[in-house]
């Protein structure tokens, strides 16, 4: 993971006399979109599930879950489903015990919870996204995608008024900048690097 401060220097070099948690806001929101637009921070995780622990944190520190790609249960895909789709096709659900999962649905943020109750390995792809208090970004935004989210964050910053730094034309200058890059960067993304082909993605939550 990088440190936001590393960013700081070219968001300085920009808009000098920003304020540093003004620039460390915008830039955890430029991140949050990027996230959001690219899917590119992917994170596959495995976790014990028990009985009286079917409901787990699936997000790590400083970040937040974004999307859920897959969820398996040993050898079984669960089937994501809504609370309230469960109540109306189960209204026991939270008393039932059972040898395997079935679906999977969230009670509480950035957590996922295995009905009905059971023993096994949750294994989880996600998409995650910084959380509002992160103070790090994953390496891979700042080695491949540090101008991008420099960009996104100076679109915001230099439309700041009556600042010494505003400058609305260089603003919209930037916002474009970082609208063509996260465009170009989602539609990448949809086959990746292994060049798959484009298949129909699933819906989750």
């Amino acid at each position: 993971m990088t440190s936001l401060d590393d960013y700081l220097p070219s968001i300085l070099a920009a808009a000098p006399g920003v304020a540093e948690p003004t620039a460390f806001a915008r830039l955890i929101e430029a991140a949050q979109t990027f996230c959001e637009r690219t899917r590119l921070w992917r994170d596959c995780d495995q976790f014990s599930v028990t009985p009286t622990s079917c409901n787990v944190v699936c997000a790590p520190e400083g970040a937040d879950l974004f999307e859920i790609e897959s969820a398996r249960m040993e050898s079984v895909d669960l089937e994501p489903i809504s609370l309230a789709d469960l109540d109306r096709k189960n209204p026991m659900w939270r008393d039932l015990d059972a040898g395997q999962g079935r679906w999977i649905t969230q009670v509480e943020h950035d957590t996922v919870l295995v009905v009905p109750k059971c023993t096994g390995t949750l294994k989880l792809s996600t998409i995650l996204r910084p959380s509002e208090g992160a103070e790090y970004l994953p390496d891979f935004m700042i080695k491949h995608y540090r101008q991008c989210i420099v960009e996104g964050a100076l679109a915001e910053i230099l439309m700041l008024p009556a600042q010494p730094f505003t400058d609305p034309e260089r603003a919209q200058f930037f916002s474009m900048r970082f609208e063509n890059k996260l465009s170009e960067l989602a539609r990448k993304s949809i086959r990746g690097q292994q060049r798959a082909p484009v298949r129909t993605r699933a819906s989750w939550f």
